[in-house]
């Protein structure tokens, strides 16, 4: 206000000038009123403090993506994905009949794709019923699974995430609403 005469600018004017203004000038400048300070004794250098407020984002609190869940939703996925081309092609069932389910490696979205391709090239000769569960495969588990590989991705070694912001991860708090201590 000293400088604009104690005229008010709003929010917008003080922002713009900082921006157009001071944008390569203003971290020079906060190095020498910090170090000026520092001489007038007003601060310290020596000792740094970090704020660890916790502030409770106002976005939506229900979309968090959580590991277990993901997980958990994946291998279901992955077990009714097996089951289709078994029924299909009955060199997939044989395979089947020589291994335990136990052994069965995980399938990603690639090798998926192949199969659903290899099997389209057969959906001639197949009945109603094997093209029906083709196109259940093509249409819904191939993109649920591609969308389960993304959230793991996203997950890394973390517990959660949220959709709104990617960034972010679900923190428990005192007065939690979700209850978690």
């Amino acid at each position: 206000m000293w400088l604009a005469g104690n005229n008010t600018p709003d929010f917008r004017t003080i922002n713009n000038f900082r921006g157009k203004r001071l944008k390569d000038d203003i971290k020079d400048m906060f190095t020498g009123i910090v170090l000026l300070l520092a001489e007038a004794g007003y601060v310290s250098l020596d000792v740094q403090y970090i704020d660890g407020t916790k502030i409770e984002s106002v976005s939506n609190r229900y979309t968090f993506v959580w590991r277990g869940s993901v997980e958990k939703n994946k291998a279901k996925l992955e077990s009714r994905i097996r089951s289709v081309p078994e029924e299909v092609d009955n060199h997939i069932e044989k395979d089947k009949q020589e291994r335990s389910v136990e052994e069965l490696p995980c399938i990603n979205s690639e090798e998926l794709r192949a199969k659903v391709i290899n099997l389209n090239k057969q959906f001639s000769c197949m009945n109603k019923a094997e093209q029906k569960q083709m196109k259940k495969l093509r249409e819904d588990y191939l993109p649920r699974l591609e969308k389960y590989e993304e959230q793991l991705e996203k997950l890394g070694d973390r517990n959660s995430y949220s959709k709104t912001d990617e960034d972010a991860t679900f923190m428990c708090m005192k007065e939690d609403h979700m209850f978690h201590l």
